[in-house]
């Protein structure tokens, strides 16, 4: 639901151009608890200040906000330079890098979906290892292990990726477990095999 999704993803597009052309951009790693942390500072600065104090670093705001005033005013301002750096530094510097590392919204709705119901899972006895699933992840993820977290947003790269099928969407219910989940996936399985020989 980011409006920003887009235009973070066309950076992604345009590194790839980037690669085909023979130029080949950075992607250097950073911690992903700063968006955490910016999380937390960003709420205890607007309660001490009274200010709102994300409208000035988080870019769908700013972006909302410099598309009215281009729209009432006709010109832009400080936001749209942040916005140019940011983008230039995605591009450039670290794919996705405002997502993964900063964002604080990120943080709040990674926080949130911790105990999603619905989620990616890997089946293990159909994955070939590939990797194709994390190389579509455009966070950082490592959806061939299984090791998503709440840090996944669904999106479903990976499983469009995935040509054995392994990775799906699954429900899992809060008072269920891995052993429980992993022992349904082994009846189905069982059950599909009896019907197969039979």
């Amino acid at each position: 639901i980011c409006p920003m999704n887009l235009i973070f993803e066309l950076n992604s597009k345009i590194r790839k151009v980037l690669m085909k052309i023979g130029v080949k951009p950075l992607n250097v790693g950073f911690a992903r608890l700063n968006k955490y942390m910016l999380l937390i500072m960003g709420a205890v600065l607007s309660l001490v200040l009274g200010v709102q104090v994300f409208s000035f670093i988080y870019p769908p705001i700013i972006f909302n906000r410099e598309v009215i005033h281009l729209i009432y005013f006709g010109s832009v301002g400080i936001g749209a330079v942040v916005l140019v750096m940011v983008f230039l530094f995605e591009i450039s510097i670290s794919q996705r890098a405002w997502c993964r590392y900063c964002c604080p919204g990120g943080a709040l709705w990674s926080l949130l979906g911790a105990k999603r119901l619905v989620r990616i899972t890997i089946d293990r006895e159909l994955c070939d290892d590939c990797g194709k699933c994390n190389l579509a992840c455009e966070f950082g993820l490592d959806p061939m292990r299984g090791r998503m977290g709440m840090e996944c947003d669904n999106c479903g790269k990976c499983i469009s990726k995935c040509k054995p099928d392994a990775l799906k969407y699954s429900m899992i219910l809060p008072w269920q477990d891995k052993t429980t989940i992993r022992r349904d996936r082994q009846d189905k399985e069982e059950k599909r095999l009896k019907v197969a020989s039979n």
